[in-house]
């Protein structure tokens, strides 16, 4: 039986059907819960503080990399000049 058939198996993003079970997944940019169902955004500003060069706004799923007024981004906002 693939129990990921009927309602995604109780996941709510991913759902990857195993023998006798299923296990949830998460897309890019989140992590599974302590429920082992539900997912939960990273944020990727206060896990990883130097992922950009100056300021970093988490997102759902992911983050935008922003450059203080009066400089501009070489890399999508990691370096500023």
């Amino acid at each position: 039986m693939n129990e990921c058939l009927l309602n995604n198996g109780g996941c709510e993003q991913t759902c990857r059907n195993v023998p006798g079970s299923c296990q949830c997944g998460c897309h890019s940019g989140y992590r599974l819960s302590n429920d082992m169902k539900t997912c939960q955004d990273i944020d990727e500003c206060t896990d990883f503080p130097t992922i950009c060069g100056h300021n970093c706004t988490n997102t759902p799923g992911g983050y935008k990399c922003t450059c203080p007024p009066g400089t501009r981004s070489i890399d999508n906002g990691g370096l500023c000049l």
